[in-house]
C-alpha cells in the first residue's frame, strides 16, 4: 500500500528554502550531492519515489501529474 501525504510527512521534512528533502529518521539528506546528475529517489516500504515528485508533494499535499522543473 502506497503512504498517504500525511505519513509521508512523518518520513520526510522538506526545506523549501534549501530544496533539500530530509529522512527523519536517519537524517539523511536528499539532494545534497550537486554533482550528482541522475534523478535521485527514496525507496518507502518498497516504492521508489522520486525526490523531486517528493518535495512537489510535502511542499503542495498532492501529487501532480508531471514536475515540470
Amino acid at each position: 500500500m502506497r503512504k498517504t501525504i500525511k505519513q509521508l510527512r512523518k518520513l520526510f521534512d522538506y526545506n523549501p528554502s534549501t530544496g533539500l528533502v530530509t529522512n527523519i529518521k536517519t537524517g539523511f539528506v536528499y539532494g545534497s550531492n550537486p554533482t550528482s546528475v541522475k534523478y535521485l529517489s527514496a525507496q518507502v516500504d518498497g516504492y521508489k519515489i522520486k525526490i523531486h515528485r517528493l518535495a512537489f508533494a510535502l511542499h503542495h499535499g498532492f501529487f501532480p501529474a508531471l514536475v515540470d522543473h
